[in-house]
């Protein structure tokens, strides 16, 4: 039992990563743009 735990808290912990790598990829996006119309 404890294994599959350990995996399940692996593959969430996997998931949060990519999403937080996507959210602050479009933020940094945004920001770049932003920065753009301003030159």
């Amino acid at each position: 039992m404890p294994k599959i735990e350990m995996k399940m808290k692996e593959d969430l912990c996997l998931e949060y990563q990519v999403v937080e790598q996507v959210y602050l990829d479009k933020k940094y996006r945004k920001q770049g743009l932003i920065e753009k119309k301003l030159h």
